[in-house]
């Protein structure tokens, strides 16, 4: 299994066939569960942030795959602390400067420009203060529901971070909000709203206990 987990981290995934690929990540398990949810947990609990890219048709989208799938997909994680934003924020927490963060590194790694390099801190910056002032809010909260994304046949908030959960129960990043998670699990933030699309079938009777199934009303998205 661990050969097969470094495999995919290579990002040789890239070049399989696509549909192969998607036998190999998605098994769609005999568990009739098609739903969605919108939880609230701990942030420290958002463990893992997924290798797939973000922009994947897999993970969102009309053809985003959704509910109980079993396969590898949730093996293509690496710990979200190991993740760049995360010992950014951190630096950023001590009062160093940009040129002593991980970001700096990350953008010259892409060879991104010293204006997207402070645009990018200055961001965090931003948000650490208001996060701090106001704590996490949801896009209910903040009367943004008007803005969406679709999930298959469910649409949501485009602002609330999507998560999946893998065979352990471990909650894994899939789409949006890395900066504020990097934040909020840094700042003592105890409770963030997600969206949780993705489980795995070993993982099913440890779903977040504040959990509501998403059914296309606005009010599934309200403060637990």
């Amino acid at each position: 299994m661990i050969e097969i987990r470094n495999f995919f981290k290579r990002r040789v995934y890239k070049t399989l066939n696509s549909d192969l690929l998607r036998q190999i990540l998605f098994r769609k398990s005999n568990i009739e569960n098609g739903n969605i949810y919108f939880v609230s947990v701990n942030p420290k609990e958002i463990q893992y942030i997924s290798l797939l890219s973000e922009a994947s048709a897999d993970l969102k989208g009309r053809n985003a795959r959704y509910g109980v799938y079993g396969g590898f997909w949730d093996y293509l994680k690496q710990p979200f602390k190991n993740y760049y934003l995360y010992p950014t924020v951190g630096a950023i927490l001590k009062g160093k400067k940009l040129e002593d963060t991980p970001l700096i590194q990350k953008i010259e790694k892409n060879a991104a420009s010293e204006e997207e390099a402070i645009h990018q801190f200055q961001k965090l910056e931003r948000m650490i203060l208001k996060l701090k002032n106001v704590g996490y809010k949801s896009q209910y909260e903040l009367n943004q529901l008007h803005r969406t994304r679709v999930i298959g046949e469910h649409t949501v908030p485009l602002h609330e971070i999507i998560v999946g959960m893998d065979r352990n129960g471990k909650l894994i990043r899939l789409v949006g909000g890395r900066h504020r998670l990097a934040i909020a699990q840094q700042i003592g933030i105890e409770e963030m709203t997600a969206i949780l699309t993705l489980v795995h079938p070993k993982a099913i009777d440890k779903l977040p206990v504040k959990r509501r199934t998403i059914t296309g009303d606005n009010e599934d998205f309200r403060p637990f």
